[in-house]
């Protein structure tokens, strides 16, 4: 991120983001390498390194926070958009899996008149089309990764929870179980059939991500 010390007509500060190439061709000698400007935050990129996702978000005074979703194409020292998708709410997390992009949003916290609500949704990376979207029935969450055919959402505060999703339809996560938990995940290892919570405090506890277990 690049501060550029001047303010817009709103007053907020203005700044731009780039990607920075490190080259690790020699791991033992990594070298710094050309920055490529590039609109919001890097995310995610193609099994081939060509395409990078980015997430961009703006506010409205009226409706709140939108989100841009931006697929770009490398080139060289250069950065070309290829495609944009837009989303309503503030994300808190994109997962990248086999070939679709799931990302996690809060929407309505921002309106005293409605109740937040958490919302998981899935776009084939394709040509950023939307294939699913639903409510995951949590106030609070965020979307903490994805392995081994499963994505994981993290319930917070009296939803304490980890809320485990089957990938077998990528294009439409299916609701596979809740795990009650006593504090917040800091990280997630999938090892065959168990994941474990790096949990702080209250340890790692593991999970079982068969269908139908507890």
């Amino acid at each position: 991120y690049e501060d550029l010390g001047v303010y817009d007509a709103r007053g907020y500060r203005m700044g731009r983001y780039f990607l920075k190439r490190i080259d690790i061709s020699d791991p033992d000698s990594p070298r710094s390498r050309s920055r490529v400007s590039i609109p919001g935050v890097y995310f995610g990129k193609s099994a081939d390194g060509r395409v990078i996702y980015t997430v961009e978000v703006t506010w409205d005074e009226r409706l709140g926070p939108s989100t841009r979703i931006h697929e770009l194409e490398l080139n060289g020292t250069t950065a070309t958009l290829v495609r944009t998708h837009t989303f309503p709410g503030y994300p808190e997390g994109q997962v990248i899996n086999d070939g679709y992009l799931y990302l996690l949003f809060w929407r309505g916290w921002y309106d005293y008149g409605y109740q937040n609500q958490a919302i998981l949704e899935t776009v084939r990376l394709s040509d950023l089309t939307t294939t699913n979207t639903q409510n995951i029935g949590a106030s609070w969450a965020s979307l903490r990764g994805g392995s081994n055919g499963k994505l994981f959402v993290q319930g917070y505060w009296a939803e304490s929870s980890l809320l485990t999703y089957d990938l077998t339809n990528p294009a439409n996560p299916a609701y596979q179980s809740t795990t009650r938990l006593d504090g917040w995940i800091t990280d997630i290892f999938v090892d065959g059939q168990y994941a474990y919570l790096v949990s702080g405090q209250y340890g790692a506890p593991r999970v079982d991500l068969n269908p139908g277990s507890n």
